[in-house]
């Protein structure tokens, strides 16, 4: 897991012009982001999308839902493709969902929201195609092939046909659990539909695609709470994690046999699998960033901070490739490629050194972690 090659990190700011600055350059942006949880990126790797609540300019400065949308340019960095306010009034865009074949965004809103929208992204500006009331909240989205499968507060799962065309057509609608479903994942391969209550005994539920009316398995975890699962890029892990909860839990989809890492001294705010490889990618509200080996669950993880972060808002993997993008607390965005573990610590360090010397008291954890490293040179 470590290495003495270069490694390339590329940070990217919403308020800038340019939405690109130099190496962890540690400066607040100019614009304000209250909250932001979700980043999603494409299987192809192509596009990234993230959401966000934000003061709106024409609004009298009330938190409304926006959204950026980056593309992955020649240098194989992300670019600002556009960005757009979605959602009403204190309500977060999430679970976006993206067809690239015609540039359909799917997405949901949060703020016990009834909906979900669908925009054309062939035009810029995007235009909005159409939003959907279902009738009830609407928690997680999920686009498979042809299909956009809506779940909901109440443990059904609305199905929706699309078929090449841009507005869905309502299918039907089938009870699967008895509560909210935050989370819903799926093994094309294996045609397995993982479903994750927010609470209850058993929160994780295996399902048959072509056969609903009964899970193939439910998996217990604690905490009994759960606020997002993924699943590896080969299908091979199915991870777990909540944020009133330090731990991050990972089953073998094969066996469903349990590995758990706890040394996160706080709460998990997202966490990752990158690709076809076995490392996890952990963050924290204390803003560690925490790099497993499921191959060795008993060597402790390599630890480092994006910049001065606080916090870690969200973790996005780029399918296919070692890479990963993490946003922070002060908005900035980490485009980590991961040749290197010891250049990102390197990186890290050095472009915080003179800042750490007299903000020590306030970073103990990041003053620790580069002290070790250059120890150890």
């Amino acid at each position: 897991m470590k290495g003495e090659g270069d490694n390339a990190v590329v940070v990217y700011k919403p308020g800038s012009a340019s939405f690109r600055k130099s190496v962890l350059k540690p400066e607040l942006p100019s614009d304000t982001i209250d909250y932001s949880s979700d980043r999603f990126i494409t299987d192809s790797g192509r596009w990234m999308f993230s959401g966000s609540t934000e003061r709106h300019p024409t609004e009298g400065g009330s938190q409304n839902g926006h959204v950026r949308a980056w593309k992955r340019n020649d240098k194989d960095e992300f670019d600002l493709f556009t960005q757009f306010w979605i959602c009403g009034r204190m309500s977060e865009p999430g679970d976006f969902q993206f067809r690239e074949e015609n540039q359909m965004l799917f997405h949901m809103c949060g703020n016990g929201e009834t909906s979900f929208s669908v925009w054309n992204l062939s035009v810029n500006p995007p235009q909005l195609v159409e939003t959907i009331d279902t009738g009830v909240r609407v928690t997680s989205i999920l686009l498979l092939n042809d299909q956009l499968l809506v779940g909901t507060n109440q443990g059904t799962v609305h199905f929706y046909t699309l078929q090449g065309q841009e507005k869905p057509t309502f299918n039907k609608v089938v009870k699967m659990v008895d509560q909210y479903i935050a989370k819903m994942t799926y093994d094309e391969a294996g045609r397995r539909l993982y479903t994750t209550e927010l609470r209850g005994e058993k929160p994780i539920k295996i399902w048959d695609i072509d056969d609903l009316t009964k899970p193939l398995a439910a998996i217990s975890a604690i905490p009994r709470e759960l606020e997002r699962t993924i699943l590896s890029g080969n299908r091979k892990y199915l991870a777990a994690s909540s944020e009133e909860d330090s731990r991050v839990m990972i089953w073998d989809t094969e066996d469903l046999s349990l590995i758990t890492f706890s040394e996160h001294s706080s709460w998990v705010r997202d966490m990752a699998l990158m690709g076809d490889s076995s490392l996890v990618v952990s963050g924290s509200v204390q803003g560690a960033l925490k790099i497993w080996d499921l191959k060795n669950p008993d060597i402790p993880a390599v630890t480092f901070f994006p910049g001065l972060a606080k916090r870690i808002k969200n973790i996005a993997v780029v399918p296919n490739r070692n890479e990963f993008v993490v946003e922070t607390n002060d908005s900035h965005m980490f485009h980590y490629r991961l040749e290197s573990i010891t250049a990102i610590l390197k990186r890290t360090c050095e472009a915080v050194q003179a800042y750490l010397h007299y903000m020590r008291e306030q970073y103990p954890e990041q003053v620790t972690v580069c002290k070790a490293l250059q120890a150890a040179r």
